[in-house]
């Protein structure tokens, strides 16, 4: 189910970690993914996430996107699905979701990203009314923007670890930016969204950020 990669010292941009021992088993995951499944807790959905970072990590003849570039779309699909616990019913959506703008002639996420940036916004003042529907103005805009600040988004990146699976072309000298790692994590929210219905998408964005 964790995608492989071979040729490791050919410069591939990937190299798997094999002083890692930190093996993680997900067998029982098969049963756990599904449309309204709830999947593993959520310390066994950070630690997959932190064993996927300690496992596949840039080699220095790489480029200097900090992902793996090499993945097949099928690897991206199935560890996609394993970090979100969700089996995508269109998986030309999901992969639509992991493509960048600088990938030539394919599909790709920035109007999913778009569209992600406006649903975990819904989402935040949604929670900040749940918790006090009679919350003042002023107390609800200051919630809210600090849930829906930059600095957020770029935890909830790092906590999904879909960066990680992103397809790109050239991204330049600065590689995958934080900006490029806002525009993924929204991108997946939308997929989610668009694919598996409100529920499926807030469940993911509480676990990987925060009100």
């Amino acid at each position: 189910m964790i995608p492989t990669y071979e040729g490791e010292s050919e410069g591939n941009g990937c190299v798997k970690n094999e002083d890692n021992d930190n093996e993680f088993d997900y067998e029982q995951e098969d049963e756990a993914i599904s449309e309204g499944g709830e999947g593993p807790v959520e310390d066994d959905y950070l630690r997959y996430g932190q064993w996927l970072q300690d496992t596949y990590i840039p080699t220095s003849s790489g480029s200097n996107n900090k992902h793996c570039t090499n993945a097949t779309p099928a690897e991206r699909l199935d560890t996609l699905e394993n970090l979100t616990h969700y089996r995508f019913r269109n998986p030309e959506l999901a992969l639509q979701a992991l493509r960048h703008g600088s990938v030539p002639n394919a599909p790709n996420q920035q109007a999913l990203a778009y569209y992600g940036n406006l649903l975990r916004s819904e989402i935040h003042a949604r929670w900040i009314l749940e918790m006090n529907p009679c919350i003042p103005h002023s107390e609800f805009t200051k919630l809210h923007l600090d849930a829906i600040s930059s600095e957020n988004l770029e935890l909830a990146s790092c906590n999904s670890s879909v960066t990680g699976l992103l397809e790109s072309g050239n991204l330049g000298p600065l590689g995958v930016s934080g900006k490029i790692r806002g525009a993924c994590v929204c991108a997946v929210l939308a997929a989610l969204q668009l694919d598996g219905g409100s529920g499926v998408a807030e469940r993911w964005w509480k676990q990987v950020t925060t009100l």
